[in-house]
């Protein structure tokens, strides 16, 4: 069985070759080889960024620990945390992305995406968002959705109940 250094150089070997041989093709022709060449480019740097990355840094091990801590987070305690961190406010992703962050800050890093990725889901069924305007553009501000109240609320029960019952 060969190294891994050892494959990494017959990559480069075989990525060299595909580049000799699609310089004497012509455009239109060599798809495959055009695939297998930027495929091996993509594998090489990747492995070549591994390689350069400091093996027992305690720096990446926590960092990689922090991730898998927040991808084994169940959804639902994020949604309630969005919940609990919203309560009567209206919030921009920004800000509700800090105050995520200032919550669990001891268990992970919070990036803001991921605190959107989690509104979006939300959207709807629990939060609805303002677009408000913001410079040269627009910004949504993110808020709890809140039930039926008053008289309407009471309509609502009874439409829910009549339509139950024709079903």
């Amino acid at each position: 069985m060969i190294s891994h250094d050892e494959y990494l150089e017959l990559c480069h070997n075989a990525k060299d070759a595909l580049s000799d041989l699609l310089d004497e093709t012509d455009h239109d022709l060599g798809t495959c080889e055009r695939t297998a060449y930027k495929s091996l480019k993509r594998y090489i740097a990747r492995h070549e960024a591994e390689a350069d990355e400091p093996e027992d840094d305690d720096g990446w091990a926590v960092e990689r620990a922090r991730r898998k801590a927040w991808d084994r987070w169940p959804m639902e305690r994020k949604r309630a945390v969005v919940l609990e961190l919203l309560g009567d406010k209206r919030l921009t992703g920004k800000e509700l992305a800090q105050r995520f962050r200032q919550a669990v800050a001891a268990d992970f890093d919070v990036y803001e995406d991921q605190v959107l990725y989690i509104v979006k889901k939300m959207l709807g069924a629990d939060l609805d968002r303002e677009l408000e305007q913001w410079g040269s553009r627009g910004r949504y501000r993110y808020f709890r959705k809140r039930g039926l109240e008053g008289p309407i609320a009471e309509l609502q029960r009874q439409f829910d109940a009549t339509t139950r019952e024709g079903a």
